[in-house]
């Protein structure tokens, strides 16, 4: 019998027909997708020519790997396997970062290797189920690369990466989404091509003959190392003092800077809130009697005006509850607190000549781009984000049932409460919150139109002229929409009848939440939209300028809209205010203010967080410009406004005003202005932390406070 040559082809591997025609069938599906775009890698910046050469190599490569099949029978086969297994990891790396847009090399201190010990441990839990090499890479390559992918359109869209909070909201997200444009592109066709890669190189792996009992002693091994990485990481202050944790002050830079991976795996570690060091559910009424006992009795409008205060005409009986409409416009912001910039008109004449007639300042909130229900949470409650999980979500994690806060204050009042927005209903846990919060009733889009119109809107968003031709056979016309979105216009017109509509034998109460400013800012509009130009800037920047058209027509319809309310013949007062800055062009932002976004630190990133507010009535109030306050605020300053009694939790706001009149979740402003980049860790904001855990997490032993 002749003896074996180790050095034999056959010995080390061998073919099929079958295996032969799927490695050709697959290299060849890989290498034409890539060369699809082998014009956007030439024209691209950077090393578009590399990256092509390297998608080529990564289909050939692909296409040899499952051809052959190594023989587990060769010397050095077990080293093969641990090569491959190790190499797995990597090359998912490699795909996740350049769809994040980095190359391994880009990455700060060495944090590539963070990131590739995370997909290594990935891979080692599940090899420690399954017990296969294969098995694991053709889970996990196609798992990274749909995370890869998610999180970079998640950042395309709304100017924030992807965060594990973002799981609870995947509905809403789905909604949203079809709006956008979805577009390929060099980076991603380099992913495919290494993600397909990594699974060739695993799917004819066998796993090497060993006995039983060193698998079982192997997998243990392998289950006692990720479980005491996972332990010594969610159930100890290990790796948050070798400073693994989230960018809290900014999520993009720390995503950009670290690792997509690596930013989405330390922000998993808060997705579970624990009551606050020091909590007692029995001290909370004596924190807030504490607080009281120091307050000296000014309103937060007095505190925030001193003596600016200017008076008006009064007209309200006071007898009377004034009927009140809060609108929280998406997006409505004054983007001027960032920096100047000329256009060649006013974008919001209405509101800025309402000066003299209202409130109005800067409302700073705990969210950029999107995010909108943190907002809605900390106005109606009175919360601040600053002592949730960062990039937590109130409405789909903490809410449960019977929430106290403005809703519930306005009830126990006599008030009928009403909830509208021009969207889907279900969006963001809406339904089940606006319920536990205690609103009377709660209207989307789909009690808007008819089930018809809703389908096909749901179905295909952008259809405008077949959403068009139904709109008409319902036997409405006019500018219902614009863009996508149902417009401010039509949005206001709808809260007038219903309030006309509305029971006038009690006091009325309307919350709002518009749609109409909603990314994406790069969609089809009518041209006689298109009436705010930016001028003398050195960029083009597109995407302003159709946010700043936008929101001009909100101004227009916000100018009819108190018009109507001026003649209204029962006292009414209007809160108008943003959820939040709109997700454009960074460049945009780097030319008015001088700086990178993902650079900015204190008071000039808190700018961007800041939305502008106007608080109106048809009677007497006070008037002027607030400087600062956060949204939580908002609610107490309307209640002061509207003569409603403040609850002691409305009073404990009021003192924490005029030491902290700015707090959330990116950062705090005290008195006088000092800038606090960490609120949840002062000391002196302890006790509103227990306050906010005792409302909204322990209602069993809730205070008598509301």
């Amino acid at each position: 019998m002749a003896e074996k040559d180790p050095n034999n082809l056959a010995q080390i591997a061998t073919r099929s027909k079958r295996s032969t025609a799927a490695g050709v069938v697959t290299g060849a599906a890989v290498l034409l997708f890539c060369l699809s775009q082998a014009g956007d890698y030439i024209d691209s910046e950077g090393p578009g020519r590399l990256m092509l050469a390297a998608s080529v190599a990564c289909a050939l490569l692909s296409a040899v790997a499952i051809m052959f099949k190594p023989n587990r029978e060769a010397k050095y086969y077990i080293l093969y396997v641990g090569a491959v297994f190790l190499a797995c990891p990597m090359l998912n790396i490699i795909a996740v970062e350049r769809m994040n847009g980095n190359f391994l090399n880009e990455l700060i201190q060495a944090c590539w290797i963070d990131n590739y010990l995370i997909c290594l441990l990935i891979y080692l839990a599940v090899f420690c189920i399954c017990g296969s090499v294969r098995i694991s890479a053709i889970l996990i390559s196609p798992a990274m690369f749909l995370f890869g992918l998610a999180n970079m359109y998640v950042k395309d869209f709304r100017g924030e990466p992807l965060v594990p909070m973002d799981m609870g909201s995947v509905s809403t997200a789905m909604t949203v989404a079809r709006g956008y444009t979805y577009s390929v592109g060099v980076d991603v066709s380099f992913a495919v091509a290494v993600t397909v890669l990594a699974m060739a190189l695993a799917v004819r792996l066998s796993m090497p003959h060993a006995a039983r009992k060193t698998k079982i002693v192997l997998r243990l091994v392998i289950a006692l190392v990720v479980s005491t990485v996972a332990f010594c990481f969610y159930g100890t202050d290990l790796f948050v003092n070798w400073g693994y944790k989230p960018d809290f002050f900014n999520q993009m830079r720390g995503y950009n800077n670290k690792g997509a991976l690596l930013g989405f795996t330390v922000n998993t570690r808060y997705l579970h809130r624990s009551a606050p060091e020091g909590y007692d559910p029995d001290a909370i009424e004596g924190i807030v009697e504490s607080e009281l006992a120091g307050y000296d009795g000014r309103t937060i409008t007095e505190a925030a005006l001193g003596k600016r205060a200017a008076k008006g005409k009064a007209k309200k009986n006071a007898a009377v509850e004034p009927d009140i409409i809060v609108i929280m416009d998406e997006a409505f912001s004054d983007l001027t607190i960032n920096g100047e910039y000329e256009t060649n008109r006013d974008p919001i004449p209405n509101m800025n000549a309402l000066k003299k007639e209202s409130l109005q300042g800067y409302a700073y909130v705990s969210v950029f781009g999107a995010g909108t229900s943190n907002t809605e949470f900390e106005f109606l409650t009175g919360d601040s984000m600053a002592f949730l999980p960062p990039a937590s979500n109130a409405y789909q994690l903490y809410i449960e049932k019977d929430q106290p806060g403005l809703v519930r204050t306005l009830e126990k009042k006599g008030y009928t409460t009403h909830a509208f927005h021009p969207y889907f209903r279900g969006n963001w846990n809406r339904p089940r919150v606006y319920e536990s919060m205690g609103f009377d009733d709660y209207c989307g889009i789909e009690d808007m139109f008819s089930q018809k119109f809703v389908n096909e809107y749901t179905n295909n968003p952008n259809a405008k002229y077949t959403l068009g031709k139904l709109l008409e056979e319902e036997g409405k016309s006019g500018d219902i929409f614009l863009r996508r979105y149902v417009s401010d216009a039509y949005d206001f017109s709808d809260v007038i009848t219903r309030y006309e509509k509305r029971d006038k034998s009690k006091p009325y109460f309307m919350f709002n939440v518009t749609m109409q400013n909603h990314s994406p800012y790069d969609m089809f509009m009518d041209e006689k939209y298109r009436t705010v130009d930016l001028e003398g800037l050195a960029g083009e920047y597109p995407k302003s300028e159709q946010y700043l058209q936008i929101i001009h027509q909100t101004d227009k319809a916000l100018g009819d809209l108190v018009a109507y309310f001026k003649e209204a013949d029962r006292p009414v007062i209007v809160l108008f205010f943003g959820d939040h800055q709109p997700s454009i062009e960074n460049d945009f932002y780097t030319e008015v203010t001088g700086t990178d976004p993902n650079r900015m630190e204190g008071m000039q990133n808190m700018n961007r967080y800041a939305t502008r507010f106007m608080l109106w009535a048809n009677y007497d109030i006070p008037k002027g410009w607030v400087d600062m306050i956060s949204v939580n605020y908002l609610q107490t300053m309307m209640l002061e406004s509207a003569g409603i009694d403040i609850t002691k939790y409305g009073q404990y706001l009021q003192s924490l005003y005029q030491k902290y009149p700015v707090i959330t979740s990116q950062g705090a402003v005290k008195a006088g202005g000092a800038f606090v980049d960490a609120p949840g860790a002062q000391p002196d904001l302890s006790d509103y932390s227990c306050v906010i855990y005792n409302g909204l997490s322990d209602p069993d032993n809730r205070a008598d406070i509301y």
